[in-house]
């Protein structure tokens, strides 16, 4: 199983967007059974979102 994690800096919009195009196109190409696709953040600042 290959196993793919987007990263961004609070996991709010970029890395759980990338996750989900991801899997929507593996899912739609019929080989999500190879994939665990994830996304995470770097930091746990709230406030890092404002700026």
């Amino acid at each position: 199983m290959k196993k793919i994690l987007f990263v961004c800096h609070v996991n709010i919009c970029r890395s759980p967007m990338a996750e989900f195009v991801m899997k929507d196109l593996v899912e739609k190409a019929g080989i999500s059974a190879q994939f665990e696709i994830a996304s995470a953040a770097t930091s746990t600042e709230a406030s890092a979102c404002a700026a």
